[in-house]
């Protein structure tokens, strides 16, 4: 099998310090089958990993996919399908500094070493494949949107965050539906069949099949290796089915409001303050880093008492860290903020009022702030509170 082969190559890879995500089993036109995956350096310190696109045929070593896109730019979640006119490849991507929101993207060519430039479908989308007349993109939470011209379809996973959006190559009807409990929880895949309705859970070798691939007797999924979420490397497994009701099927439009709604989300984009007057951070000296944007109005946050604000520091530093998918969803909502400021690579907060946020400690390093239950967001329209059992895990600006 395929898988076998492959995994010789990523457990090297592993060994190397080497991190591979993002699997998806597309077979060719000759009827050889080809891995697409993203790979990246081991996470180093509180950078994120980023995450490049490679194909790999059976019995090669991966090759990277040329994409134009700049080195900072995170590329995953590829999805593709080959036909008489050569290879069509859809992916994520996004996470510049000064273009944060992620994109939905397009490339076609006559070899997948010689595609042409990529194209946008659709802007902030961090969920979705385009196969043939089907486009399906995904809120950050619920709601999956399937548009086809035989009549579309809204598919909808309560409280839940969708991580991954794929199909089997080998049965496009059946979607690969990768998410975690906005609560918190264990990560998991559905297999949702279009046609029929039938969903299962998968799981491999008694691990979640986390953004899984599936074609044939082939199955990869993305395995945890580390304390970081994004820690993983590619794993072929034992594929088990267990029956499942967490997906509904509701006519476009009829869906509750998603907790992130079109033009406020950005793998793999973030929430936009669409306060009547957005304010920008304020300046703190040279060094400080680039803002935003910019503007006039101080966030009330910063006028606090020294006393009122060592109080909220310590609440902070001392309450418990939040699962995976808070964290992740708060980093989101931080992305576009007109108050968010990068000094050395790394996110601070310039409307919390800490008055060493410039000097790149973990005052208002976002980093650390993001993955504590009792840190809210401090901007006029706060985009999110503090997480726990007596709060609401997730506030996003409507």
């Amino acid at each position: 099998m395929f898988a076998t082969d492959a995994m010789n190559i990523f457990r090297r890879l592993h060994q190397d310090g080497i991190m591979s995500h993002m699997p998806f089993l597309s077979p060719g036109g000759r009827g050889e089958t080809f891995l697409l995956h993203s790979l990246a350096p081991a996470i180093s310190g509180d950078h994120s990993p980023r995450w490049k696109l490679h194909w790999m045929a059976e019995h090669t070593e991966p090759h990277r996919i040329s994409t134009g896109l700049p080195d900072e730019v995170v590329e995953c979640s590829p999805a593709a399908w080959h036909d008489g006119e050569g290879w069509h490849l859809t992916f994520i991507a996004g996470g510049a500094n000064d273009d944060p929101a992620y994109r939905l993207f397009r490339m076609a060519g006559p070899c997948l070493s010689r595609l042409g430039p990529p194209s946008p479908l659709r802007s902030f989308v961090r969920a979705g494949f385009q196969f043939r007349d089907r486009l399906v993109y995904a809120d950050f939470e619920k709601t999956i949107h399937v548009r086809q011209p035989f009549g579309d379809v809204d598919l909808e996973v309560p409280g839940v965050f969708i991580l991954r959006v794929a199909y089997r190559a080998d049965f496009p009807d059946k979607l690969l539906i990768t998410g975690q409990p906005t609560s918190g929880g264990e990560v998991f895949t559905i297999e949702y069949d279009l046609a029929t309705g039938q969903q299962d859970r998968l799981e491999c070798d008694g691990h979640p099949a986390y953004k899984c691939t599936i074609l044939g007797d082939d199955v990869l999924y993305a395995h945890r290796t580390g304390e970081d979420f994004e820690a993983r490397h590619i794993r072929s497994g034992l594929l088990a089915r267990t029956p499942a009701d967490v997906v509904r099927r509701v006519a476009p439009g009829t869906q509750e409001p998603a907790a992130l709604a079109e033009g406020q989300k950005g793998c793999c984009g973030g929430s936009v303050d669409r306060s009547p007057s957005p304010v920008a951070p304020r300046q703190s000296g040279a060094g400080a880093g680039s803002a935003a944007s910019s503007s006039a109005t101080p966030c009330p946050r910063q006028n606090e008492s020294w006393l009122r604000k060592g109080i909220t520091a310590l609440r902070v530093i001392e309450s418990a860290d939040v699962p995976d998918a808070i964290r992740t969803a708060r980093d989101l909502a931080c992305t576009n903020c007109p108050y968010r400021y990068i000094v050395r690579g790394k996110n601070y907060c310039g409307c919390c009022g800490c008055p060493e946020w410039n000097l790149g400690s973990v005052g208002s390093d976002l980093g650390y702030k993001n993955k504590k239950a009792a840190w809210e967001c401090p901007r006029p329209v706060p985009a999110f509170g503090p997480w726990g059992p007596d709060s609401e895990s997730l506030t996003m600006v409507d």
